[in-house]
């Protein structure tokens, strides 16, 4: 099984991700086009020869490992989701959350230092 990342963009007409590099230089066009909210997306490909399923997935920042498990606010199918040989799936979710859990090491040590300022989106 890969898992694969990509930034993503939603709107009226549908989901559209992309590699990093490419994405990053079309965000105008795509705001133009009506994609207005930004995610994370990953795809996740059972290169094996045997059915997988996928029961979770997460995002993690390194180097400490926080991860953040998107319960209620996946785009995706549901789970646990079966891949046969072959298949892919994509799940997503919204970049403000995953914006909140990058700053979070952040918000934590000013919250040490007075009282927690720190809000989850």
């Amino acid at each position: 099984m890969k898992a694969t990342f990509s930034p993503g963009m939603v709107g009226g007409s549908g989901l559209i991700t992309g590699p990093t590099a490419e994405f990053m230089g079309s965000i105008q066009t795509l705001r133009a086009q009506g994609f207005n909210r930004a995610l994370v997306a990953v795809q996740v490909r059972n290169d094996g020869r045997l059915p997988v399923t996928v029961s979770s997935w997460s995002v993690a920042v390194k180097p400490g490992g926080t991860a953040f498990q998107p319960f209620g606010e996946s785009i995706g199918p549901a789970l646990a989701h079966r891949l046969d040989a072959g298949e892919a799936a994509n799940w997503a979710v919204d970049m403000a959350r995953v914006k909140a859990l990058v700053d979070l090491p952040r918000a934590c040590s000013r919250c040490l230092k007075s009282a927690c300022a720190f809000e989850p989106p």
